[in-house]
């Protein structure tokens, strides 16, 4: 067998890999914040300690010199309660770190002697040594790990590396390389223990600020035996309280030094896979890693709707590629060897954000800053574009493992029937199928309710016309919808960047830097922008009405009269669906509530949602289920059900507490009844914008 494995580029400057100033400056950042942790960890447990030896001093002087029932609880409370702030600063260290750092099956050199070969080419090409162990997971991820264990705080541990075969499945052999040498970068970069300390740390921190069931259930026990105790409880409680305040702000100081060094770790490890494999194939690498992260988790998608019919693909990777396949050509991308070519202009597409502030709790810098770092080294190195399985002797077997590895948990309702890879390809375009409108309207449709128009004025109004390509083109030259869309996740941005949801001082719109006191203006602006395109949208869906009716009556055979019917049907389950979407949202919301507080109805707003819920949303459904009843399009078994919850009469409310069962019922329902007024709105829009399409004559 054929080794591939492509020349590094021909001449790498020096400096290219030497860890930059930045990188060694965070450095020092997190070894300080580690050192301050530790000393003010150190000096909360010598408090801690001597509040507990003076709490049991002044505790046994007053039993020893007074002894009553009285002093016994009081020294008894002074006592427990210096215990009990000591006991909670040391409890971690008898907590478990427990679980496995890996979630896929170990790969062995005779089973992959190739692939073996080429990892160690890379391992050398670094100057790095060769993982301790390589596992195969399933996801779009390659990655860097080792023991966290105690002796990992002092010593050397050697990594292993795991292998993503929803990467492989993404690579050419060239962009596998350059993914290879960037883990190994890691592997090189010895301020990688420095997370082990981290993690060290974290661990301590969760502990004390979360993982206090068994404390807090002491603290109850001792402040049930008698007030005077619970006095004392209380006292522990409200210095407990101050030093998890301290340790909330020790817990972010750390973990912002820390991701700041992860975000210079990842430039640097950018920079070894440039030196050894090109920055034109790692930038290439993150591209299309973003694509087969998207057909991935299409992928899992359609595999979670196969389970409903209790099926499952034989091979869950060749299936990506099907799934891969039809999205490149529904976004006109090249394919090479199966697997979609990502363009520059095409995510950029994807990444249209007017709003971009720094992200400091972020572990990896933004693809558009390592791209731009990697333009900025600028090696070039040669392009093997065979798929990267190439390298792999038997990749149907490891498919069809991890196939299974990612069902090992799956227990479907009947026997699984398996599919094989040119019948989930034929099944898919045909779903695929059912839900794409004409392509003639550049995705106009997609994702909007259409503004609703005066059928009769048209009927009374229009007169006929020929098609002309120019007001079509005008009409449908762009998606507002998709416009609109990165337009309101500015604005959730913004509002976010007001609300203090996100941490930060300044923030960029449009390519200039803004203080954080202009986030407030920034977003009226925006506002009055997509209030604009709405304005415009609603005159488009009324001039493509007006448009495509004119036609049908030139075009006669009742073209026209099937037109406005179609939108009549269409108008009517759009308002259909906004009312059971705003009565279902607010449902969605109100019952997560409840069931963060256990279906207790505390007296606050949430007590006011679950009034709304109870008497104006679950009305309101109800209706919506009648309609749909009495429609008759929904399917035998989602109308059996509906019918079901029709004829019974449910309360939602015992006392101050919500009926669990009977509110995850009505969620139940809410969530079949959901999808099935989505596929019929689609379905009348598919038939609208199909006649529609019939009326443009074939280029």
């Amino acid at each position: 067998m054929q080794l591939h494995y492509p020349a590094p580029p021909a001449e790498v400057p020096a400096e290219v890999t030497q860890p930059s100033e930045a990188f060694a400056g965070n450095i020092r950042k997190v070894i300080f914040a580690i050192a301050l942790f530790a000393l003010v960890y150190l000096a909360m447990v010598l408090i801690a300690l001597w509040l507990t030896i003076w709490c049991f001093s002044l505790g046994w002087m007053l039993i020893r010199f007074s002894p009553s029932f009285w002093t016994l609880l009081i020294g008894g409370g002074i006592m427990s309660m210096g215990g009990m702030v000591m006991f909670f600063l040391i409890k971690f260290i008898f907590t478990g770190s427990g679980g496995n750092e890996t979630h896929g099956i170990e790969l062995r050199e005779e089973d992959e002697p190739e692939l073996f070969d080429f990892i160690r080419r890379v391992a050398e090409d670094v100057g790095t040594h060769f993982p301790r162990k390589i596992y195969l997971i399933p996801e779009v991820n390659a990655s860097v790990f080792h023991s966290s264990s105690f002796w990992s705080l002092f010593f050397t541990v050697r990594k292993n590396l795991n292998i993503g075969l929803g990467l492989v499945n993404s690579l050419n052999v060239s962009e596998f390389k350059s993914v290879l040498a960037h883990e190994f970068g890691h592997f090189s970069q010895e301020s990688m223990r420095l997370g082990s300390y981290v993690y060290y740390v974290n661990q301590a921190i969760y502990n004390m600020l979360y993982q206090n069931t068994g404390w807090a259930g002491a603290v109850e026990t001792i402040a049930g035996v008698h007030a005077i105790l619970a006095m004392f409880a209380q006292i522990a409680v409200w210095i407990v309280m101050g030093i998890q305040w301290v340790l909330q702000r020790m817990y972010g100081f750390i973990n912002r030094q820390y991701l700041s060094l992860s975000r210079e770790m990842e430039f640097h490890a950018d920079a070894v896979a440039a030196s050894v494999a090109g920055s034109n194939n790692m930038i290439q690498a993150l591209r299309q890693v973003t694509i087969g992260s998207q057909t991935y988790q299409q992928t899992i998608e359609r595999c979670n709707e196969l389970l409903n019919r209790n099926t499952a693909p034989a091979n869950f990777y060749s299936s990506q590629l099907v799934v891969t396949a039809h999205f490149a050509r529904s976004n006109e991308l090249q394919l090479n060897h199966g697997v979609p070519v990502a363009t520059r202009d095409f995510l950029e597409r994807q990444r249209q954000a007017r709003v971009v502030f720094k992200n400091q709790w972020a572990s990896h810098p933004t693809e558009e800053e390592r791209e731009a770092s990697l333009q900025a080294i600028g090696l070039q190195a040669e392009v093997d574009d065979a798929p990267a399985w190439v390298l792999f002797r038997q990749s149907e077997r490891w498919q069809q493992e991890l196939t299974r590895y990612l069902y090992r948990e799956v227990k479907p309702s009947g026997e699984l029937k398996v599919l094989e890879t040119p019948d989930f390809g034929a099944q898919y375009e045909a779903d695929m199928a059912k839900f794409q409108l004409p392509a003639v309207f550049n995705g106009y449709y997609n994702s909007h309710y259409l503004a609703e128009t005066d059928l009769e004025a048209i009927r009374l109004h229009t007169t006929p016309e020929t098609f002309e390509q120019g007001r079509l083109d005008a009409l449908f030259r762009e998606n507002l919808s998709a416009n609109m869309g990165m337009i309101q996740n500015d604005i959730n941005t913004l509002q976010a960047i007001i609300d203090g949801q996100i941490d930060t001082q300044t923030f960029d719109f449009d390519g200039q830097k803004q203080p954080k006191s202009e986030a407030e203006t920034v977003k009226t602006q925006l506002e009055a922008e997509l209030a604009e395109l709405q304005a415009e949208q609603g005159r488009r869906d009324a001039e493509a009405l007006r448009f495509f009716y004119a036609l049908g009556l030139a075009a006669g055979n009742n073209n026209a009269e099937r037109l406005l019917h179609a939108y009549r049907e269409l108008y009517i389950l759009a308002a259909l669906k906004k009312r059971f979407d705003t009565a279902a949202q607010e449902t969605y919301f109100t019952v997560h509530h409840l069931s963060a507080n256990d279906f207790e109805i505390p007296p606050n707003d949430l007590a006011g949602f679950f009034q709304k819920v109870k008497q104006v949303n679950e009305p309101e459904l109800r209706t919506i289920f009648r309609d749909m009843v009495e429609a008759g399009w929904p399917a035998a078994e989602l109308r059996e059900k509906l019918e079901t919850f029709l004829s019974t009469a449910v309360e939602y409310q015992y006392g101050n507490v919500a009926h669990r069962g009977n509110l995850e019922k009505l969620i139940l329902i809410l969530n079949e009844a959901g999808p099935a007024l989505g596929v019929e709105y689609f379905q009348r829009l598919k038939t609208m914008t199909e006649i529609q399409a019939g009326l443009v004559p074939a280029a």
